[in-house]
């Protein structure tokens, strides 16, 4: 089980999110694996001309 778990990591690790910056942590705890907020990998937030000029809205 162990090894399913690190694959399964490696693989959620490389995961694509927003600019890459994968701001995501991992906590294995037996046969659970819990996901949370990395803080400090987290992006500025986009100004809101950019945000609407491109449609991020809609």
């Amino acid at each position: 089980m162990e090894t399913e778990i690190i694959t399964l990591l490696e693989c959620a690790i490389k995961a694509p999110s927003g600019h890459n910056t994968q701001p995501w942590k991992f906590t294995v705890n037996g046969h659970t694996i819990e996901i949370s907020p990395d803080y400090s990998r987290r992006l500025p937030i986009l100004k809101s001309n950019f945000v609407h000029q491109n449609g991020l809205l809609d």
